[in-house]
């Protein structure tokens, strides 16, 4: 359970908070400058809220952003998940002597991506 609650767990959501964070970081919005901003952020009549960078961005601008990194974000649980079933399957022997033989858990890859 300390596996898969503990390092597991807290290693999927380190992976989303980091690639949300970097998103941010990357339209202008550091994360120092995203602290207590909630009300701001979340007002649809604001239309002039200042990024770090001194950009003003709309309400729609913003929206758009966050649905951006959202999608980032599970995107990133995801890919922390494909490799999580990968490295518990091959916990004794390493990729390339055992194989992806199993239907049923190659199917489950497929089915979560897709």
């Amino acid at each position: 359970i300390f596996l898969a609650y503990g390092i597991v767990g807290i290693t999927q959501a380190a992976a989303g908070f980091f690639v949300y964070a970097v998103i941010m970081a990357s339209y202008g919005w550091m994360p120092n400058r995203l602290l207590f901003i909630k009300a701001e952020w979340e007002d649809e009549y604001n239309n002039n809220l200042e990024d770090s960078w001194g950009q003003e961005w709309s309400y729609g601008q913003r929206m758009m952003l966050q649905q951006t990194c959202n999608g980032a974000y599970f995107l990133a649980i995801v890919q922390v998940q494909w490799a999580d079933v990968i490295i518990s399957k091959t916990r004794m022997l390493s990729i390339f002597q055992q194989g992806m033989k199993n239907n049923v858990l190659n199917f489950a890859i497929i089915f979560e991506t897709v």
